[in-house]
């Protein structure tokens, strides 16, 4: 077997903080879930909360090296309450007795603070992080954790501390977020206020106005989505939640393992809303109902207005992920009471930097308890990926509305292929009507789809023909697929095909480039397909 050039190599190129890496052919794919060495020895980066950065591993390591008992690991956080929420994970999913998992503080100063620049006489700045320390039997409990809640210390932040004076113990239980703070943050949130504004302009459905002093900057997108959890089971009780339709993977997982649990409709169809009623009219209490719009990767839409009418008669809540619309092409907010989004995706475009935001709606029923819960968010997002994000993302809507163009185009090609079976995309789905009940003017149907092949070695065939970057995520610049299903679901893929979610799917983000160029390259994929 050959093996091709360039598996794990960082997406963009070069990239010091990528979001994506290299997986050049579907062998590659199989080998890396089969954790074979030939491509696991390969990988010079990973996708972030799948994966620890290397910097962040040896802050660990060193940590582990003076601190740990033997047998001891260990995973790093920014602030004192996340470390203490790994450790209660992990007491709770844990299938050992008694299971020792302990928080420590550590503390460093910087010795390159601006402050100090300017002013010798001030002091230096501390930046102190918590370690959760647990037998290594437990790690893969502890970076569950991790995945679902975001809460990790991420590429720029751990680069960072790795240029400070070696990290020594503190009782501290506090973190100074002296150093967290830029006048980026500020911007991103009046940029994203502004966005959810303009975009209701273009729409004919009443809508109340975003404020600045409403959105909330995390992480990630599923930090994001972490903390609406948290919130709505403080403001409006201790019950489950519903995931509606198939969510992205840690979405579920969240929900599942997070809380009081939850009850998951896959398919968010017509059949699973009579299920939800059904299941509300015998009584029982859902704190609030998660759902994408449209989803990741199947891009059905759910009827949004239908599942507004059940939030407000049986009292819960709606929290919309927003992340393939992007604040652009739908107007999502009159339905929900909190719309939350990954800024890693579309709004940064660049694939260098993740983020995520947290919108609360002022006309939500819930909003005055939501605002009291919102007092309780870290804020952790690390200055430097605030500053890229919001340096990224001053052209967000007219990279929104190209990929829509490049993406119908693409789109319109495959719909004509008889080597295809299905393309999932907004416009070609059965939820049609759905998508485009909460379409703006100058809206579109988004830059993912993905593709389903009458015959599964033509998934193969044209993955490994198609002359464009493959690897995880979405949302780029650049156009970007994978095989989804066999990354994200590679143990499960006989469940989450019950859910329409085949094993062979391929899952593609379209890209800026020029359209007859991506259209030319779809094509020519196509000719390798018999």
């Amino acid at each position: 077997m050959s093996v091709p050039d360039g598996i794990g190599d960082p997406i963009p190129p070069n990239e010091i903080h990528p979001v994506s890496f290299r997986l050049p052919t579907w062998r590659v794919v199989e080998g890396l879930m089969e954790d074979e060495p030939w491509v696991t020895s390969k990988l010079r980066t990973g996708y972030p909360r799948f994966s620890i950065h290397p910097k962040v591993q040896l802050l660990a390591a060193d940590i582990i090296s003076r601190f740990g008992d033997p047998g001891d690991k260990c995973l790093l956080f920014p602030f004192y309450d996340a470390a203490v929420r790994c450790k209660e994970f992990i007491e709770r999913h844990s299938e050992l007795p008694n299971v020792k998992v302990r928080v420590s503080g550590f503390t460093t100063t910087d010795k390159s603070d601006k402050k100090k620049q300017n002013d010798p006489s001030a002091p230096l700045a501390t930046l102190t992080i918590f370690a959760t320390f647990m037998p290594e039997s437990e790690f893969a409990v502890g970076k569950l954790y991790l995945r679902v809640s975001g809460e990790a210390i991420g590429s720029r932040l751990g680069a960072y501390l790795c240029q400070c004076p070696r990290l020594e113990p503190t009782g501290s239980h506090t973190s100074s977020r002296e150093l967290y703070a830029t006048d980026s943050k500020s911007v991103l949130k009046k940029r994203i206020a502004s966005l959810i504004n303009d975009t209701a302009s273009l729409s004919k459905v009443p809508t109340p106005k975003a404020v600045e002093e409403d959105v909330f900057l995390f992480p990630s997108g599923l930090t994001a989505i972490f903390n609406a959890h948290r919130a709505v089971l403080q403001a409006i009780g201790e019950y489950k939640s519903v995931c509606y339709g198939f969510a992205f993977t840690d979405t579920i997982k969240l929900l599942a393992k997070v809380g009081p649990g939850s009850h998951f409709y896959g398919n968010g169809e017509a059949e699973d809303l009579d299920s939800l009623t059904k299941l509300l009219e015998s009584g029982e209490r859902i704190t609030a109902l998660f759902c994408e719009v449209p989803t990741n990767p199947l891009l059905k839409t759910p009827d949004l207005l239908a599942i507004r009418k059940l939030a407000d008669k049986y009292n819960f809540a709606v929290v919309v992920d927003d992340t393939l619309a992007n604040y652009v092409n739908l107007n999502l907010f009159p339905y929900a009471d909190i719309v939350c989004c990954s800024l890693t995706k579309i709004f940064n475009g660049a694939c260098d930097a993740l983020g995520g935001s947290l919108v609360l709606n002022p006309d939500s029923k819930y909003y005055n308890q939501l605002k009291q819960a919102s007092t309780k968010f870290v804020d952790f997002l690390w200055y430097q990926d605030a500053d890229v994000l919001e340096k990224n993302s001053r052209d967000v809507v007219e990279r929104a509305y190209k990929s829509n163009t490049n993406s119908q185009a693409v789109v319109d090609l495959l719909n004509k292929s008889p080597v295809i079976d299905t393309v999932y995309y907004p416009s070609n789905s059965p939820t049609r009507k759905h998508y485009e009940e909460l379409m703006v003017e100058k809206g579109g149907y988004g830059s993912l789809f993905s593709i389903l092949f009458k015959d599964p070695i033509n998934a193969q065939r044209f993955y490994d023909a198609l002359d464009i970057d493959k690897g995880p995520s979405l949302g780029t610049n650049f156009t970007l697929c994978c095989p989804f299903p066999m990354l994200a679901h590679y143990s499960e893929l006989d469940y989450v095909s019950t859910f329409g979610v085949d094993r062979n799917l391929i899952r593609v983000s379209i890209g800026l480039e020029p359209t007859a160029d991506l259209v030319a390259k779809f094509d020519r994929a196509l000719a390798a397909c018999n």
